[in-house]
């Protein structure tokens, strides 16, 4: 499963690439809410002292709980993603998800739409993500 890299009709540099593990996303913590907008000192003070925890730390410990997950599902799951992405002179990305048996045809089918400035809709693949563009 390696990336396809070709230039679209338009001119765009784009990566198509297929893969089985989707990792977990990044997530932060706002533990004040809205709360951080005072001026109260004591609320700013206790905020930079809970900043290396909401930023850092606590996301980090979720994502090593979601990570394993994210790997045993990919391990007896019959899911593939693929994904086409663009990065100059625009960003743009879409990403479906397909079979394991049907991953090389929707990627080349991906490849070929792009290089031919077509819609984007390979056959026996589900958009789940499109960014920018």
């Amino acid at each position: 499963m390696g990336t396809i890299r070709l230039t679209a009709a338009g001119g765009d540099a784009w990566d198509v690439r297929a893969f089985r593990v989707r990792l977990p996303p990044w997530r932060q913590i706002d533990a004040f809410g809205d709360a951080a907008n005072d001026v109260d000192p004591l609320l700013m003070a206790l905020a930079l002292v809970t900043l290396p925890f909401t930023l850092l730390l606590i996301p980090l410990a979720i994502a090593l709980v979601e990570l394993p997950m994210a790997l045993a599902r990919a391990a007896f799951s019959n899911t593939v993603w693929v994904e086409a992405a663009s990065h100059f002179p625009t960003e743009e990305r879409y990403l479906w998800r397909t079979t394991r048996e049907d991953a090389e045809g929707v990627k080349a089918a991906v490849a070929a739409q792009l290089s031919t400035g077509e819609h984007l809709r390979p056959p026996r693949a589900e958009l789940v993500e499109h960014l920018g563009g």
